[in-house]
């Protein structure tokens, strides 16, 4: 306990070196769950259990990319929202390239750092709907593009995240909307950095939130 107490309250460097071991233990954590997990699905023979196990790795593997990416340098450090949104869309295996790839993802990312809690919430919801827009996207005769963007308002200490289907078509926002784990959670983490969001119905399709920094 006191040595405890002493990261806590002693030197900065201490400090930093108190939560990169946090981050460090979150995310070996993290992996062993994944090991698990992926060991019931490579044992189960129902494909709803499959899918729903996949989801489950998929999640969490977001989760884990945060805890891997912090940058431990300095109290105020955290993650960089553009190399970990990348890794975030990388890692989802709908959206891996090469000829079978659903669709093309066209990122605009500002190069900030932002708070883990912050980057998970942003991470789970671009893993949710790149997701169903890449699974819905077989109903399109070529592959659409989907934009995903973030930029920040320095004067206004805004960021503005945005996920846009440009080749949307009819019905896609009711076919998605059934999706309700998935639209439960876009919910649950836009609420947790305190943003507002909307999704836009026309001739694209798109999800925009907003939230002070």
């Amino acid at each position: 306990m006191p040595e405890s107490i002493d990261l806590l309250n002693g030197k900065p460097d201490g400090q930093n070196s108190w939560l990169q071991e946090i981050h460090h233990q979150i995310y070996n954590n993290l992996q062993s769950v994944n090991s698990l997990i992926n060991l019931q699905r490579s044992a189960s023979k129902d494909d709803m259990e499959i899918a729903s196990l996949g989801a489950a790795l998929r999640r969490i593997n977001a989760i884990a990319i945060a805890h891997a990416m912090h940058n431990g340098s300095t109290i105020q450090a955290g993650v960089n929202i553009k190399n970990y949104l990348k890794e975030v869309s990388v890692a989802i295996d709908i959206l891996k390239e090469g000829e079978h790839s659903r669709v093309n993802l066209l990122m605009n990312v500002a190069d900030l750092i932002i708070n883990p809690n912050c980057a998970i919430a942003l991470g789970i919801i671009t893993s949710e709907l790149l997701t169903l827009m890449a699974y819905y996207a077989e109903k399109s005769s070529t592959r659409p593009d989907i934009s995903l963007s973030l930029s920040f308002s320095k004067s206004q200490e805004v960021i503005e995240f945005s996920i846009v289907n440009n080749m949307a078509y009819d019905g896609i926002y009711s076919i998605i909307e059934e999706e309700k784990f998935a639209m439960h959670l876009i919910d649950i983490f836009s609420r947790q950095v305190h943003g507002h969001y909307h999704f836009m119905k026309g001739s694209v399709f798109g999800f925009i939130l907003t939230f002070k920094l």
